[in-house]
């Protein structure tokens, strides 16, 4: 490790803002060739229900699954019309709750201002090794040690941090393809699951940064300890090392396993969830069919 202060991070901040402007850059194709694929699948589907329909003879369930056909179609374009608000609602909502329960800046709530209160801890505790420390060379590779895992741990916090806002990110805009298929009455649950996984992400982005802001309230006091220890940490360097290692390590366990914990209890019954999709809903559908076509044919 260099003698100096280790330079604040930006290269985390600077690698996201990368991704996120590229991704965002394809969204409006994404959609684009969406809508296309779309109006193909609704071409399909129209014309597959008109065959099932001259084969059956049965124009009233015809028009009824082109009644249920517009529907879903109509979900789905209204969902287009709309994609990028929508998009930005659960980094918005995720945002807002972490800056109002640690009352930090925007700035601060970053994977680079994460891993850089990382690298404040590990600056003070080098500064007093290279300071105030006797030549004990057990004592010292100790002290190393613990400095080097407690800057590996902040940067893996980081890192989870720098993936959980990516993974939020590519959710969303694999939605703009995805969604277009769902059209059909067996694939509608596409839908539903695209906004399950966006719930799910947007819990665990919010439970993120709340252990992110509560990781950061907690690195200030032990910053303020730190500096106050000064060159004194060097009369117990291997407690103090430790400590600073055990908080990263904690820390690092609490946003690994805490938001997966929380957005485990989204959970989806695998179906749309509409009348048509459920058992009751499929038989009173048969039964109103079937009790409509007898009816035509009596008066026939």
């Amino acid at each position: 490790m260099p003698d100096g202060t280790i330079p604040p991070d930006a290269v985390l901040d600077a690698a996201l803002q990368g991704f996120q402007g590229t991704i965002q850059s394809f969204l409006p194709g994404l959609l684009t060739w969406g809508s296309l694929i779309l109006t193909a699948v609704v071409f399909c589907g129209l014309g597959y229900a008109l065959l099932m329909a001259l084969s059956n003879h049965d124009w009233f369930g015809m028009m009824m699954g082109m009644a249920y056909a517009f529907a879903r179609i109509m979900v789905i374009e209204m969902l287009y019309q709309n994609f990028s608000s929508i998009g930005g609602i659960s980094n918005a909502m995720s945002s807002t709750v972490g800056q109002s329960v640690s009352g930090l800046s925007p700035a601060s709530l970053t994977p680079s201002a994460l891993y850089s209160t990382g690298i404040t801890i590990v600056n003070l505790l080098f500064h007093a090794r290279h300071d105030g420390s006797w030549f004990n060379l057990v004592a010292d590779m100790e002290f190393l040690s613990l400095i080097v895992l407690t800057l590996v741990t902040w940067f893996s916090i980081a890192m989870r941090y720098l993936f959980t806002i990516v993974e939020a990110e590519w959710i969303f805009v694999k939605g703009a393809i995805t969604v277009c298929f769902a059209a059909f009455p067996q694939t509608f649950p596409t839908l539903e699951n695209w906004a399950v996984q966006m719930i799910r992400v947007a819990v665990r982005l919010i439970a993120v940064l709340l252990i992110v802001a509560i990781g950061q309230a907690l690195a200030e006091d032990w910053t303020s300890t730190l500096s106050s220890l000064g060159d004194s940490i060097n009369t117990n360097s291997a407690y103090y090392g430790a400590t600073q290692a055990a908080e990263a390590i904690l820390l690092l366990w609490g946003i690994w396993k805490l938001p997966q914990k929380a957005d485990a209890l989204i959970v989806s019954g695998g179906s749309s969830g509409s009348l048509m999709e459920a058992e009751p809903g499929r038989e009173i559908y048969d039964a109103a069919v079937g009790g409509a076509a007898k009816g035509a044919r009596a008066l026939l």
